[in-house]
């Protein structure tokens, strides 16, 4: 869907989807991606990326972890 233009699309501000004026398929703004379906916050998704790439020479998971305050 984010290739739709603007006036085929819509966005359902209550639920954080974006759905086709056409067929009214509905999907969100991570559906295809790592993030789709997860329980983690967007914001934790990009803290952790945001660690991962300035981190040199890497991080481990155990580390992002802790850092991150997840239980698993």
């Amino acid at each position: 869907m984010p290739g739709l233009r603007r006036t085929e699309r819509r966005v359902l501000e209550r639920r954080h989807l974006w759905e086709c004026a056409t067929c009214r398929q509905r999907a969100s703004v991570t559906a295809g991606t790592v993030m789709h379906k997860t329980r983690t916050a967007l914001r934790t998704w990009f803290w952790a990326a945001y660690l991962v790439a300035t981190h040199h020479p890497g991080v481990s998971a155990k580390q992002l972890q802790r850092q991150l305050g997840l239980s698993r």
